[in-house]
């Protein structure tokens, strides 16, 4: 995506709308902060929307290891962004947190999601390229395919159980 198109609101203004992002410094704070910046006006004010009701983003940071949270009420959604994410190239982080995004925006049913996972899916990364993030996206989802085929190549063989004589 070009830099120029993806300036549509200030930094200011997603890190108000938005006051659970922008702390930490993490890429993936930062990828949503792009993303949030670029995405159209009725998304954005549908997220915004869903946030102030609905969702809260929980973005771990990557060294801690362990800490008690005061969580959710249980009506509330997280949006949950793996530590794992800050190792990533920023295309992939930025793929995937808009991926999650437009599932929201799509009102996507989590405890519907089992049944309608395929369609989803395939929503989800079709709004994502409307967002602009096409190459983003396709890149992302080219390489989870080489991963899960490496996995199946490279799974190490599983000897059966027995209990020792």
């Amino acid at each position: 995506m070009a830099t120029e198109d993806c300036h549509k609101r200030t930094l200011g203004t997603v890190w108000g709308d938005f006051t659970d992002i922008g702390e930490t410094g993490s890429k993936r704070e930062k990828a949503l902060t792009k993303l949030l910046r670029c995405v159209p006006e009725k998304d954005y004010l549908k997220l915004k929307e869903q946030f102030h009701t609905q969702y809260k983003f929980f973005i771990e940071p990557h060294d801690n290891l362990g800490k008690v949270y005061p969580f959710l009420p249980a009506s509330t959604m997280a949006v949950y962004l793996s530590p794992i994410l800050e190792g990533l190239e920023f295309d992939r982080i930025i793929a995937v947190a808009a991926h999650e995004l437009a599932h929201i925006v799509l009102e996507h049913n989590p405890s519907e999601f089992i049944n309608e996972q395929e369609i989803q899916e395939i929503e989800a990364w079709n709004r994502v390229c409307e967002w602009g993030f096409e190459k983003e996206a396709r890149d992302h989802v080219a390489r989870r395919r080489v991963e899960e085929v490496v996995k199946i190549i490279i799974r190490p063989s599983i000897k059966p159980f027995s209990f020792p004589e």
